[in-house]
């Protein structure tokens, strides 16, 4: 059975409205990395370790190895890092958009967002640079934010997301106060853990249309809820996506740390 509400196709910048299967039974892997090593400040050389994270969204069906260059592709996974049963100040999100062949550029395809007070969305991707808007900080970067992994067989596709809990700044000393945007980022994503409240979200949007139309989406768990991080995974029901095909239907969310 198809959720009969459907939604506004496009994510929001909090991924809070939504903006995917193929036919071969053959096994296939594909992994973007970027992977950054330690580092040194000040003169000395710190001993750096990375926290991992790993997120998998299991689908339903096999995602076609090409989208139309029109159509988006977006993954989002939401952690309620002050428990407020939404996405609002203090909270985190990953994010994973992809548009037409494969992952052509993983520093812009894998991102944190990290939401300020009053709702202002700050983007954390694997820059050396910082972005600002209306005098205020909108994009900074980090070393790594992590890896994608695309695995297909039996006509379904796994993603995952190998991420990095505390990725390194790129951005060295305090422009327009993104010591302390950097700082805060920080603080929120070493708040999240096993307990965690999650979930998340997976569209197709076609851009062909003004506005953007629903080609396919679904959540976990359904009705905007969430899930503990405790419970390791949580399955969906499947057919259960919204639009016309079923690219975007969710199977399984797994998280682990």
């Amino acid at each position: 059975m198809r959720k009969t509400t459907l939604a506004v196709l496009m994510f929001s910048v909090l991924g809070l409205s939504a903006c995917g299967g193929g036919s071969s039974s053959s096994s296939q892997t594909t992994t973007e990395s970027t992977q950054v090593s330690t580092v040194s400040g000040g003169g000395t050389t710190k001993e750096y370790t990375a926290v991992p994270m790993q997120i998998q969204v299991n689908f339903a069906e096999q995602l076609p190895a090409d989208f139309p260059v029109d159509q988006l592709f977006e993954v989002a996974v939401n952690f309620d890092v002050n428990n407020s049963g939404s996405v609002d100040e203090g909270d985190i999100q990953v994010r994973l958009k992809r548009m037409g062949s494969g992952w052509t550029n993983a520093t812009s395809n894998l991102y944190y967002i990290f939401v300020q007070d009053g709702g202002n969305t700050v983007v954390f991707d694997e820059a050396t640079s910082f972005k600002s808007e209306g005098g205020r900080i909108t994009h900074l970067g980090v070393t790594q934010v992590g890896t994608i992994a695309q695995t297909d067989a039996m006509s379904k596709t796994t993603l995952t997301f190998d991420l990095v809990l505390n990725p390194q700044r790129s951005v060295n000393g305090d422009l327009n106060g993104s010591d302390a945007v950097y700082t805060a980022f920080e603080q929120a994503l070493g708040q999240i853990n096993q307990t965690t409240p999650v979930n998340a979200i997976v569209g197709l949007a076609d851009q062909s249309t003004s506005p953007a139309s629903t080609v396919s989406y679904d959540e976990v768990p359904d009705g905007g809820t969430y899930f503990q991080g405790s419970n390791s995974s949580i399955d969906d029901n499947t057919t259960d996506y919204s639009g016309v095909s079923g690219e975007a239907d969710i199977e399984k969310l797994s998280i682990s740390f």
